[in-house]
């Protein structure tokens, strides 16, 4: 991980176990400055997902069973 500068090592997260830094990682992402607005999106990307909100308003059963979907990907569709 020589992007963090060695980073890791300081804070001792390279002696943590994978289960460990996972948790880690989980609780970091929930942790407020992230779970709010403080964390900027595009433009496009909050278009993107109004659209996609609107349309599962006006047709809630419009999808497919993610099993489905996982078929399809799987047989090369």
């Amino acid at each position: 991980m020589q992007i963090l500068g060695g980073r890791m090592k300081r804070v001792g997260i390279d002696k943590l176990g994978v289960e460990d830094r996972l948790a880690l990682l989980e609780e970091i992402w929930e942790s407020p400055d992230l779970a709010s607005s403080a964390v900027p999106s595009p433009a496009w990307q909050e278009d993107e997902l109004r659209k996609r909100v609107a349309a599962f308003e006006a047709d809630p059963y419009q999808g497919r069973l993610v099993e489905a979907v996982i078929a399809e990907i799987r047989r090369g569709r």
